[in-house]
């Protein structure tokens, strides 16, 4: 780690002073900006964004916010909440530049207003604000109003002269050296690492459709799928014909849920490319997020085509298959899968499930114990272990592979509803009653938990109670609630 930190050091300080004898541009750092009603992460956003731009006007030669804040934190001084005047000047005095820029940006109902101030650190005035109001989206606002905003800024100043104005094409290689950088430490899973290199390039040239795209692909795997979502927009707005740019807003449309609008953005990229055969797989994946499976199985076979040799495509497939109740076809796929990779842990819980549900339960423990011994912490494949040894009334065993599953994520719905229907088939009635409470916290619509509750009420001879859960699960649709009411009614004398 201390080396990573040492070389990204190491390339700030070379773009720092790569142009230093012929760059007349004025020195300024960037404050983060404050506001209200806007996330955090957005603020963050926002700031960097500004920095960006202020920095594409040409008159400004921005410092980096991880260099600003380093500096600071060997002064010993938190920039954090620095919202005064005087304030922002100290911190132009201690990172040593001729001016800071500090504001803020809020949201009242549907109206974004951005108030930013540049400021004279040597004499501590504030020498012009520029203030947006913006009935809009909050991408307009990044990608619209805050380019306004370091335009007005900007004319604070006399251009540089035009002999002085750093190459360009110097630019373009410094900013690929980034990008460059950037992709190799995004390949092997540096992510955040990746995020400053693509910033940088970014920085030096904002109009770098390939450095938004790999921005948007860090901020994918960091969990950041609105501001990826933003980053591949950029990319958009630069080139609509760029088809891995449509592709990484499938992702991120895909992350946040959004899958009817990552399907068009698949269908997008593969007008593009049609042997595009990771578009072909992810639409697959949006396609059944929409439970569309047979239009799905076709995307997976579409994938294939162009890669017999795709592993993941024939899991997917083979979950398709399962959906629409071929599960002999099913098997097959994820059979495929293991041909080609044989410590693929998804195609074994996968080939479990498919083997579980054709009644041959010793090899689906096989499969579930392939699993496991690949990875100990699946979480599904001890939940689906735990099935199996529940249909073989194996109670006790698969009572503790519930648990183990539970130790993994606490919040595993079905976990708790299998740990409930095992206790149930151990006689131990009040601690199943409990699991099936737990199950349907978790979710209240989960009818085999509500059956569950009712056959341990009922065990425990508290037959009103019984019955509401019953009736419960027959208003969701459980085929057997009716059955079971009856019986219990016939058992209370008709009542």
């Amino acid at each position: 780690m201390r080396r990573r930190v040492c070389l990204l050091m190491l390339a700030c300080l070379i773009a720092a002073t790569c142009h230093a004898q012929t760059d007349n541009r004025i020195p300024i750092a960037v404050l983060d900006l404050t506001g209200q009603d806007i996330s955090a992460s957005q603020r963050q956003t926002f700031s960097d964004r500004l920095r960006h731009e202020l920095f594409a006007t040409g008159y400004f030669r921005v410092m980096e916010r991880e260099r600003m804040l380093d500096i600071l934190k060997e002064q010993g001084f938190q920039a954090s909440g620095c919202i005064s005047t005087e304030c922002a000047v100290e911190v132009g005095q201690l990172v040593g530049v001729e001016k800071i820029v500090g504001g803020s940006i809020s949201r009242v109902g549907s109206i974004y207003t951005v108030n930013i101030r540049l400021i004279n650190v040597e004499t501590g005035e504030i020498e012009r604000t520029a203030v947006q109001d913006c009935r809009c989206s909050i991408e307009d606002v990044l990608t619209r109003t805050l380019a306004e905003v370091a335009a007005g800024l900007a004319g604070t100043v006399s251009p540089p002269p035009q002999e002085t104005q750093p190459d360009s094409s110097a630019i373009r290689a410094e900013a690929e050296s980034y990008r460059q950088k950037a992709d190799s430490l995004h390949s092997i899973g540096a992510y955040q690492e990746a995020l400053v290199a693509y910033d940088r390039a970014l920085a030096l040239d904002p109009n770098y459709k390939e450095a938004w795209v790999g921005k948007g692909a860090a901020l994918g795997n960091l969990g950041r799928n609105q501001e990826a979502l933003v980053a591949c927009e950029r990319a958009l707005a630069l080139d609509p014909n760029f088809k891995e740019a449509w592709f990484g807003k499938g992702l991120a449309l895909g992350s946040l849920e959004r899958y009817q609008e990552a399907l068009v953005a698949y269908e997008r990229a593969l007008a593009l490319d049609p042997n595009f055969k990771e578009a072909w797989y992810f639409k697959g994946l949006a396609l059944g997020s929409l439970e569309r499976y047979q239009e799905a199985l076709v995307a997976y076979d579409r994938a294939l085509a162009l890669d017999p040799n795709y592993k993941e495509a024939w899991d997917r497939k083979g979950l398709a298959l399962f959906m629409l109740g071929r599960l002999q076809e099913a098997l097959a796929a994820f059979e495929g899968a293991l041909a080609l990779d044989p410590n693929y842990r998804n195609a074994w819980k996968n080939k479990g499930v498919a083997l579980e549900n054709l009644g041959r339960y010793q090899e689906a423990l096989v499969a579930y114990e392939r699993a496991l011994a690949l990875d100990p912490n699946y979480t599904d494949a001890w939940y689906n272990k735990g099935v199996t040894l529940r249909i073989l009334r194996r109670y006790q065993e698969a009572l503790s592979c519930f648990d183990r599953a539970l130790a993994l994520d606490a919040n595993l719905e079905m976990a708790w509803r299998g740990k409930g229907l095992a206790l149930l088939g151990l006689g131990r009635y009040q601690e199943a009653l409990s699991c099936f409470d737990r199950a349907l916290a978790l979710d209240a619509n989960d009818q085999e938990a509500w059956v569950g509750k009712g056959a341990a009420l009922a065990s425990l001879e508290r037959y009103q109670e019984a019955l509401s859960c019953l009736e419960v699960a027959r208003q969701l649709g459980d085929p057997r609630a009716q059955a079971l009411i009856d019986v219990i009614r016939q058992g209370m004398g008709g009542r």
